[in-house]
């Protein structure tokens, strides 16, 4: 449940950025504004993923 809802909002943000950019810019821009946003998306996982290692490491250091 909470899954489909995350999803939904990333096509409501993401159909609200199209139009934003779409509003501004020309349609080249498009990919430009969609690549961005793969790279931002890139970059969030992989300190996530950082992030809990180092926790984990954390946690086994600990116990």
């Amino acid at each position: 449940m909470l899954n489909a809802s995350f999803m939904y909002l990333g096509f409501s943000l993401g159909a609200a950025l199209g139009s934003v950019t779409l509003s501004f810019t020309s349609v080249n821009n498009l990919g430009w504004t969609a690549a961005l946003c793969e790279v931002a998306a890139l970059i969030l996982t992989a300190s996530i993923g950082k992030h809990q290692v180092r926790v984990q490491k954390g946690a086994v250091t600990a116990a």
